[in-house]
């Protein structure tokens, strides 16, 4: 009985010794490749940042270093394995004017941001004010977006309040939004000029037509359905055009009547 215990001792002291040797054999090797890696990446200094590469039709096109900034990026400091690409990319698309980064390191020196920018849809409140809106309903700082058309319109009357902030998502703008959308996409004889959304289940708005430009309509209509108004609307100025009807105020929100004055 001896004998066996001392030799069921023996197997499991050769066992403790083997996973022992496994253990340390695996902590080498973990400890090896982060040291590895160190020497080769994080800690190797041809992969210090030198430059910041932007691409972007718009305003971020040359403002690397505004990005630079946003990300806490050292120029000549920063390892380009220091930092973790996704984080750079989530951190950088929470600015207002940005709809999708992608980001790449370019070695041995080059961070590269490929940058969508959201594009400018209307002025909020009056052509003046800092604030534009996306076709998302996402609002914007007009001094950080692409290239804006004064002629943009301008919506009015949405409730806005007086903490209006970029990045600020406003869901009372969609039928504006669509509106305008449907405009540019649907009915390019239709500019729109202002959109009023006072009442929330009507959409009112002044419309240029063609070239008309000094003779604006001023439309009203429920903000539902819109496409199918505009085509009613389309369908009544053409009408009226055709008759020399001079008439300028327009009223859909009669069922299956177009009211003109």
């Amino acid at each position: 009985m001896a004998s066996i215990s001392k030799i069921s001792k023996n197997k499991y002291f050769k066992a403790g010794i083997i996973l022992s040797a496994i253990v340390i054999l695996l902590v080498s090797i973990v400890l090896s490749f982060w040291f590895t890696s160190r020497a080769l990446f994080s800690k190797n200094k041809h992969f210090i940042l030198r430059y910041v590469a932007v691409e972007s039709p718009g305003w971020w096109n040359a403002h690397s270093q505004d990005v630079a900034d946003i990300l806490g990026l050292k120029i000549n400091r920063t390892n380009l394995f220091d930092v973790k690409l996704k984080e750079l990319k989530t951190k950088l698309e929470k600015e207002s004017s940005i709809e999708k980064v992608t980001v790449s390191r370019v070695l041995p020196d080059t961070l590269k941001f490929d940058i969508i920018e959201r594009i400018p849809r209307a002025f909020l409140d009056h052509r003046k004010s800092p604030w534009v809106v996306a076709s998302s309903g996402i609002v914007m700082d007009r001094n950080s977006c692409m290239n804006i058309n004064m002629r943009l319109p301008v919506i009015i009357e949405y409730g806005g309040g007086p903490n209006l902030k970029a990045g600020t998502y406003l869901p009372q703008l969609k039928p504006a939004i669509d509106l305008i959308m449907l405009t540019l996409t649907e009915f390019s004889d239709f500019k729109i000029s202002a959109i009023s959304l006072k009442n929330p289940e009507e959409i009112e708005f002044i419309l240029l037509y063609k070239d008309e430009v000094k003779k604006p309509f001023r439309i009203v209509m429920p903000s539902d359905e819109l496409e199918s108004k505009l085509s009613v609307l389309k369908n009544a100025i053409i009408k009226a055009r055709r008759s020399g009807d001079t008439r300028r105020m327009i009223n859909l929100t009669y069922e299956g009547n177009v009211i003109m004055r």
